[in-house]
């Protein structure tokens, strides 16, 4: 049995962007703590995914206070 998340998503393919994520955030960190320059194109990515999560999080928060959830559309389709 294979887990899925929202849209039908699957879960190895969530884990392993965490993975990368967080091994990204300890680069970041790294450089930072050893005071080396970090690259401002990291800054816009790290606040573009930011955005990114707030707005996916927001909704699937709107959709669950509507009722609505995953189970549900497997159902109907």
């Amino acid at each position: 049995m294979s887990y899925e998340y929202h849209y039908g998503v699957p879960a190895n393919v969530v884990w392993a962007f965490h993975i990368v994520f967080a091994l990204f955030l300890i680069y970041i960190s790294y450089l930072y703590l050893e005071n080396k320059p970090i690259n401002k194109y990291f800054f816009i990515f790290l606040i573009a995914i930011s955005f990114t999560a707030i707005l996916y999080h927001s909704h699937l928060w709107y959709l669950n206070q509507k009722g609505y959830n995953n189970k549900d559309e497997k159902k109907n389709s």
